[in-house]
């Protein structure tokens, strides 16, 4: 009837009839990010944006910074460069001081491990690696 609300099809169960490609197929799947461990050139873009956004996020902070200045100042042709490597801006600033923390906790550890039977003396050394 023309003008009338087109009823959605149901199931047997009552559930909507879903059109199109079927969950889990095609670009429904969710990306496979590179890590650490990928090749040469992942690596090197994953490196290089790491280091332009930690120094945008410095100097800009990290709500002045957008994902989009972050791609420009890395010369990235992608748009998307960042959701690809890293998923979101939230996971790039847990990356980053991932990258930072890393150095800092050995630090820390080898000062735990020099210092003397005192836990006041193993605290300060500890401290004062932060």
């Amino acid at each position: 009837m023309p003008g009338a609300p087109r009823r959605a099809r149901m199931t047997m169960d009552k559930t909507p009839v879903r059109r199109g490609r079927p969950p889990g197929s095609g670009r429904s799947r969710p990306a496979v990010r590179p890590e650490e461990g990928g090749s040469e050139a992942d690596r090197s873009t994953r490196d290089q944006l790491l280091e332009v956004a930690e120094r945008l996020f410095a100097r800009n902070g990290i709500d002045g910074t957008s994902m989009r200045e972050i791609n420009r100042a890395a010369d990235q042709q992608n748009a998307s460069a960042i959701h690809y490597y890293f998923g979101s801006k939230e996971a790039l600033v847990t990356a980053i001081l991932d990258r930072r923390m890393s150095a800092v906790n050995t630090a820390r550890l080898a000062l735990i491990e020099t210092s003397g039977p005192l836990p006041r003396t193993a605290m300060t050394k500890a401290c004062r690696g932060w």
